[in-house]
C-alpha cells in the first residue's frame, strides 16, 4: 500500500477503527481538525493529515463509555431498589 500524507474520510475511517459517525463526532468536538476539499463534483469532501489521526491518543472515547455505564448502572440499580422496596 502506497504510503500517503493525506487521507480521504473514508481512509481515516479505516485508519482509526472508526465509523464515519464517530469520525464526524470528533470533527465535531474539534478533535480533528480536517482540511476541507472541493471534490471535481463540486461538493465538499475532508482531508485529514496522517500524522494528526495517529496522534489521536487510543481510547479518546474511553470517558464517554465510562459515563455512559456509569449512568445505565446508576438507573438499573435505583430500578430493582424501588421494585424490590415495596416487598
Amino acid at each position: 500500500m502506497k504510503d500517503k500524507k493525506v487521507l480521504t474520510y473514508n481512509e481515516a475511517c479505516k485508519l482509526l477503527g472508526k465509523s464515519r459517525k464517530t469520525i464526524s463526532r470528533y470533527i465535531k468536538k474539534g478533535l480533528i481538525k480536517p482540511e476541507r476539499v472541493k471534490s471535481q463534483r463540486g461538493s465538499l469532501e475532508y482531508r485529514f493529515k496522517k500524522a494528526d489521526l495517529e496522534g489521536l491518543k487510543p481510547g479518546i472515547d474511553k470517558d464517554r463509555q465510562d459515563k455512559t455505564r456509569q449512568v445505565r448502572g446508576q438507573n438499573i440499580r435505583g430500578f430493582f431498589k424501588r421494585l424490590f422496596k415495596g416487598s
